[in-house]
């Protein structure tokens, strides 16, 4: 095959180093091969899963789904070693305000009155875990109800757009129900709990939290800290600072979560901000919410390489994709995003689309509690990283015959591996010395130059290699005493120098030191014997200098360049990432390899930092020591081509039996991978793909509809909504718990409850509940009022109509129109063409509203247009039950009340879209709904 070969070695057994130096001397210099070494005895972190969200609306479609179909839907997402498997199950609490699509219930509507069946994530969290008992199971607030916020602090400490903070020591009481509800209630185990979603916190409220839950008893539920955005804050300024000076926060958290990570600020470009987490010792870092990208084709790539580079780049241990399931409406926000598409209930179509397979590749090989191999560069141990998309063209033999030692005067080399950190020195005549440690590595990365005589000392992280003899360095500056460099940064101290001898090298000596080498611009001086940590120090300030009167100095006056900014990120062959079940020599072993193009795998939230993968085939020859083949006959085999015309899924290939024979102390086998695949090996045969039933209706996103949250260029339904439709709202038509049938809410919450009066035959009706005030949204405050929608976004031409009646008890006496004791005129309306990729704002569309003694038709923008109004003459008052619907066709709008038109006019904004019930903050009251 044209390419290269890719060597992994999966040693269980530890290597004498001397035989390995040997190794890597003859494969570079006598064959075209890499070798990356994959030690099954340097394991890293343990693997905490990949998981989905419950949130934002997203299950709201699947619980009306026939019950078989969603059990089977059910069982792609949550059965063990079967369709996605999922590890984690992240739930929404919902708090009564839009979350991204629209609203969930909230368990504590009012202070003190608890109800702990409300919404549908309980019954997501049970069918999960009678699944799979195993199952991790993750809460987190997404907003809070209204009663909750202190509405008079300062926005800027809130976040864009609100009015107010929540109370941190209330939410954190709030929380902690939550969690005691799921026990006491539910029979559930939360096993880890975030704070709130992508909004500024304070360390107090964390550690309030910490001690609510262990009042409660429980101390195995843990806090996941941040669940926000990395870099410059997005939600959370200074997070690392606030965990790292508060070591009550910091013992009160088990980890951070990061919502899109290496997207938004890939590894690859800012190791400078994940360092200050990695040094976080014993705390997990997670990618907390991940993906958001529309599922056809490019997004199973795209989430393929996230599950892996995730790890590789960023040492990020779990991903949780937003959103699990999406079962809400085409023509809002985000659709066409997650695992399954479960948006037809009234058909029963499903979709089991790309990142189910994208999933299953390393959920279904492997465990939470697993343990990854730690990354390694071909001179390294450990079994995780990226395959170099082609050999690299060595100018000479530069071995490995320094690893485990660290010295001082090197200087930065800017490369993304070990291997090319050598070749860069071993192209360099005057390069006398290599040494590279994985980022994770305080300072890790890679330094070249020639290191300081006697600076050498044992560090087992470092790799690193010594040309023997190196080429003459070229002369020195001509620096004979220290008067050649002025003192002119003397009583002053700053990081990144490194050391120059520790009270051996006087002043002077130290100045003609860095004089002398053309790549240090500062160096410091201290007299050791009376200065803690004295002696020279010299090299390129990273830091401010700061006053310090002990120490002496001088900077380069007519410095040399700086060096050249790092290369750009290496082309790659894709990554593969190693997981052992545990460190025994007969651990299970599985091996994940992606091959994803950059350019055929872009993610929502970005790619940078991530090369291109060569368009070929390549060809990977896998060796594993004789302890693994003495325990393991087989590696068993799965495969899925992601390519846009292909249709394999995690399909089971042939078996590779392991050899008998060994050569060398291992035991090989050859295999070639294409671009754009996904390679599961494991020496585990208990995966299984997933076969829908021969009945269900099969659905599939279609390719290039989507990106992002944005709106979708092609409809993903398989059978629109079918017109006529109407309801009473009758147990009949109730489909789960006290939902009304299909509708949807974007705003407030509307259920199904008991007729207090007997004035029409049907003995339910549907209210809206949230009554008190708005509850703030999860991104900038929704001008949205309470709307809950169904049926189609191409609907143009057709009907809406509904028979509701205001609550009297909202109205302040003899005050016209009805208004409640704030002065909030009391409302229904009708909604028809409403969605419009709604998240957070208006819903688009128009509503016919009534109040207590006017009409008004209204263009549903932001801010609203009222294109039509009067007053009613219909006679129906307070508490009496009125009639009115809003029929569309074409341009022209028709509003009727009690059978008669009130208004005929013409408006082009919106052509198509959903209908919809809608209202005041108030208890409006609904005996039907129709259209048609």
């Amino acid at each position: 095959h044209i390419g290269w070969h890719v060597t992994i070695a999966l040693n269980i057994i530890k290597m004498n180093p001397r035989r390995v130096s040997c190794l890597l001397i003859c494969t570079i210099t006598t064959t075209a091969a890499i070798t990356v070494n994959i030690d099954t005895t340097a394991t890293g972190p343990e693997f905490d899963g990949v998981g989905g969200c419950s949130a934002g609306t997203g299950p709201r479609l699947l619980v009306d789904y026939p019950e078989d179909a969603r059990d089977e839907i059910l069982d792609f997402l949550f059965l063990p070693n079967y369709g996605a498997s999922l590890d984690i199950l992240k739930l929404e609490i919902g708090g009564q305000g839009d979350s991204s699509t629209g609203t969930e219930s909230t368990h504590e509507p009012s202070p003190g009155v608890f109800d702990f069946q409300a919404g549908y994530e309980w019954f997501m969290a049970k069918e999960a875990v009678r699944r799979n008992p195993d199952i991790v199971l993750y809460g987190l607030p997404w907003t809070f109800p209204s009663w909750l916020y202190n509405t008079n602090d300062p926005p800027e400490q809130c976040g864009v757009g609100w009015k107010g903070c929540v109370n941190g020591s209330l939410a954190a009481q709030y929380v902690a129900d939550w969690v005691r509800g799921a026990r006491d209630v539910h029979n559930l185990t939360i096993n880890y709990i975030g704070f709130q979603n992508e909004k500024p916190w304070r360390p107090e409220w964390v550690i309030l939290l910490r001690q609510k839950l262990d009042a409660f008893n429980l101390h195995h539920t843990h806090i996941i800290a941040g669940d926000c955005g990395p870099g410059g804050g997005f939600q959370s300024p200074g997070l690392a600072a606030k965990l790292a000076n508060n070591s009550e926060l910091l013992d009160s958290i088990v980890g951070v979560g990061f919502h899109y990570p290496n997207s938004i600020l890939p590894a690859n470009n800012d190791r400078e901000f994940y360092q200050q987490f990695w040094n976080l010792s014993g705390k997990k870092l997670w990618a907390s919410e991940d993906y958001s990208t529309y599922s056809d084709s490019n997004g199973g790539r795209c989430l393929a390489k996230l599950i892996n580079r995730n790890y590789v780049d960023a040492n990020l241990t779990a991903l949780i994709v937003w959103d699990m399931i999406w079962a809400w409406y085409d023509g809002l926000a985000c659709s066409g995003q997650g695992l399954i598409w479960a948006g037809e209930p009234w058909s029963g179509a499903i979709g089991i689309v790309d990142t189910v397979w994208s999933a299953a590749h390393t959920t279904q090989v492997t465990e939470v509690g697993w343990y990854y191999l730690k990354k390694a560069g071909p001179w390294g141990t450990g079994g995780s990283g990226y395959i170099p998309s082609e050999t690299p063209q060595h100018t000479c033999s530069f071995p490995a015959n320094r690893s485990g030692v660290q010295c001082s005067g090197l200087h930065p080399g800017g490369a993304h591996s070990a291997l090319e950190c050598a070749k860069l020195c071993c192209d360099d005549p005057h390069c006398a010395d290599w040494e590279w440690a994985d980022s994770s590595v305080t300072g890790g990365g890679c330094w070249l130059g020639v290191c300081s005589p006697g600076s050498y000392s044992n560090n087992s992280v470092w790799n690193g290699g010594h040309r023997s003899p190196p080429q003459p360095l070229p002369p020195p500056t001509k620096c004979t005493s220290g008067s050649n460099w002025p003192s002119n940064a003397s009583n002053l101290q700053c990081g990144g120098l490194s050391y120059d001898g520790v009270g051996s090298v006087s002043r002077d000596q130290c100045a003609i030191n860095c004089c002398n080498d053309q790549s240090c611009t500062t160096w410091e001086w201290a007299d050791a014997k009376s200065v803690s940590g004295g002696g020279c120090w010299r090299g390129t300030c990273t830091s401010s200098p700061v006053k310090n009167n002990d120490w002496t100095g001088g900077t380069r006056v007519a410095p040399s360049p700086p060096p050249p900014p790092p290369p750009p990120p290496p082309s790659v062959g894709g990554s593969y990432v190693s997981y052992v079940s545990n460190t025994s020599s007969n651990a299970d072993v599985s091996v994940v390899v992606e091959t994803m193009n950059n350019d055929d795998s872009g993610c929502a939230y970005g790619n940078s930092g991530w090369g291109p993968v060569p368009n070929q085939e390549q060809n990977l020859t896998i060796c594993m020591s004789v302890s693994v083949c003495a325990n393991h006959a087989q590696m068993f085999v799965r495969f899925s081509d992601m390519r846009v015309n292909s249709t394999v899924r995690f399909k089971q290939l042939a078996s590779i039996d392991l050899p008998r024979l060994f050569s060398n102390g291992q035991c090989c086998f050859d295999y070639t991978v294409m671009q754009n695949c996904i390679y599961s090996f494991t020496t585990r045969n208990n995966t299984h793909k997933g076969t829908p039933a021969p009945t269900t209706r099969l659905s599939h996103a279609p390719e290039g509809a989507g990106r992002g949250c944005g709106p979708l260029s092609e409809s993903i339904t398989s059978e629109t909504f079918p017109l006529p439709y109407s309801t009473h709202f009758t147990n009949a038509s109730i489909r789960f718990s006290n939902f009304p049938e299909f509708l949807s809410d974007l705003e407030g919450v509307f259920r199904v409850g008991s007729q207090q009066e007997e004035d029409l035959s049907n003995s339910l009706y549907l209210t809206q509940h949230v009554t008190t005030a708005r509850s703030l949204a999860h991104g900038d405050e929704s001008s949205q009022l309470p709307l809950t929608v169904i049926g189609a976004k191409s609907w143009s031409n057709y009907s809406v109509g509904t028979t509701a009646r205001l609550p009297s008890v909202s109205c302040v006496k003899d005050v016209s129109p009805c208004q409640d004791i704030n002065g909030n005129v009391v409302n229904m309306s009708v909604y028809g063409r409403a969605g419009h990729n709604y998240a957070f704002s208006s819903a688009g569309g128009y509503a016919l509203t009534l109040t207590s003694s006017t009409w008004s038709v209204v263009r549903n923008s932001d801010p609203n247009v009222v294109l039509a109004h009067g007053n009613r003459m219909d006679g129906m008052g307070v508490s009496e039950w009125v009639t009115f619907n809003l029929t569309m066709k074409g341009a022209t709008l028709a509003a009727i009340i009690e059978g008669k038109q009130v208004a005929l006019l013409n408006d082009t904004s919106y052509d198509s879209g959903l209908a919809g019930l809608g209202s005041s903050w108030h208890a409006i009251q609904y005996a039907d709904l129709s259209i048609s």
